[in-house]
C-alpha cells in the first residue's frame, strides 16, 4: 500500500511542478520538481521507495529514451548524423578516458573507480538542457544535436560505467580489453535492438492484416516493448538501453514509412497520444525521485565523508 501511495504522491508532485513553471516560466519544471520531491522527503508522508538500480533503468530509462527515439525528427537525425555520432559516443568515451584518468590522481580511488565515476558524469540530459534552456536563443541545430546526441550517449556512458563496475569488483582494468567489451555489448544491443524491432513490424502487419489495426492491441505492445527489450539485451549480456533505442529509432522509421503521420490512423493517434503521456509522466518521476533521494545521500556524505 505504502508503494501506492509514494507513487501517487510523486504524479501529484509532477503535476504541481509543471503547473508551477506556467505561472513562473522562468524556473524549468525539472527544478520545481526536485525541490518538491526533496520537501516531500520532510513530511510525515508513509512514503516508502527502494531505489533498485536494475528496476529503474528498465521501469523508467529505458521507455524515456524509447519514447525520444521513437519521437524524434527523422530528418534531423540524418542531417546532424555526424555531430550527433561525435558527441554520444566519441566524446563520451575521450570525457571517461580523460577525466577518469585525472580523477585516478587521488590515491584512494582506484582506476576502475575513477572511470566509473567519470562514466557518471560523461553523458548530458537533455531534458535537463531543454529544461534550462527554455525562451532562450541557441544556435540553430543546437538542441536538435542534443537531442539526437542524448539517444546514444546515455547508452555509452551506461556501457561505460557497466564495464567500469565490472573492473572494480575483479580488481583488474584493461583499457583494451574494456575498450572490446564496449564495442562488442554496444554493436550487439543494436542488432538486437533492430531484430527486435523488426520483429515488431511483423506483428503489426499481420495486427493491420487480421485485426483491422486494433489500435488497443498495438498501444499495449509498444507500452511493453522497450521493459521487455531492456531484459532481453541484458539476459544476453548486451546493452540494453543501445537495444531500447534503436528498436525505438525502426519503429520511428516503420511509423514513416507504413503507417504515415495522418490524423487520420487511429492506431497512429493512439500510440502518440499514450508515448507523450508516459514521456510526461517519467520526466517528471524522475526528477521528484532526485529530489526526494537527495536528503539520504547528503546524510551519507555526512556518515561516511
Amino acid at each position: 500500500m505504502e508503494i501506492l501511495i509514494t507513487i501517487s504522491v510523486f504524479i501529484t508532485l509532477v503535476i504541481i511542478g509543471s503547473f508551477l513553471n506556467k505561472y513562473i516560466p522562468r524556473i524549468p519544471a525539472a527544478l520545481f520538481q526536485i525541490i518538491l520531491g526533496f520537501l516531500v522527503s520532510y513530511l510525515a508522508i508513509p512514503l516508502h521507495f527502494e531505489f533498485e538500480s536494475e528496476a529503474f533503468m528498465a521501469m523508467i530509462i529505458a521507455p524515456l529514451l524509447f519514447t525520444d527515439a521513437y519521437k524524434a525528427s527523422r530528418s534531423e537525425l540524418w542531417l546532424y548524423k555526424k555531430p550527433i555520432v561525435y558527441m554520444a559516443v566519441g566524446l563520451v568515451i575521450t570525457t571517461v578516458v580523460v577525466v577518469g584518468y585525472f580523477i585516478n590522481i587521488i590515491p584512494s580511488i582506484s582506476l576502475g573507480a575513477a572511470f566509473a565515476l567519470a562514466a557518471i558524469l560523461s553523458p548530458t540530459d537533455a531534458v535537463a538542457v531543454k529544461s534550462i534552456t527554455k525562451g532562450m536563443k541557441l544556435p540553430k541545430g543546437l538542441m536538435s544535436i542534443l537531442e539526437g546526441e542524448s539517444l546514444l550517449n546515455d547508452a555509452a556512458g551506461i556501457v561505460s560505467f557497466k564495464i567500469a563496475l565490472a573492473s572494480i569488483i575483479t580488481g583488474t582494468f584493461s583499457l583494451s580489453r574494456s575498450s572490446r567489451e564496449f564495442f562488442i555489448t554496444a554493436i550487439g544491443g543494436m542488432i538486437l535492438g533492430v531484430l527486435i524491432g523488426l520483429i515488431i513490424v511483423s506483428i503489426k502487419l499481420v495486427n493491420r492484416k487480421y485485426l483491422n489495426t486494433e489500435p488497443s492491441i498495438l498501444v499495449i505492445i509498444q507500452v511493453i516493448l522497450p521493459v521487455a527489450t531492456y531484459f532481453i539485451a541484458e539476459e544476453f549480456h548486451l546493452s540494453g538501453i543501445i537495444a531500447v533505442v534503436f528498436a525505438g529509432i525502426l519503429l520511428n522509421f516503420e511509423r514513416y514509412l507504413r503507417q504515415g503521420d495522418s490524423l487520420d490512423n487511429q492506431a497512429v493517434v493512439s500510440i502518440s497520444y499514450n508515448q507523450d503521456t508516459i514521456s510526461y509522466v517519467l520526466n517528471g518521476f524522475v526528477f521528484v525521485l532526485l529530489g526526494y533521494l537527495l536528503p539520504g545521500i547528503f546524510r551519507n556524505m555526512i556518515t561516511y565523508p
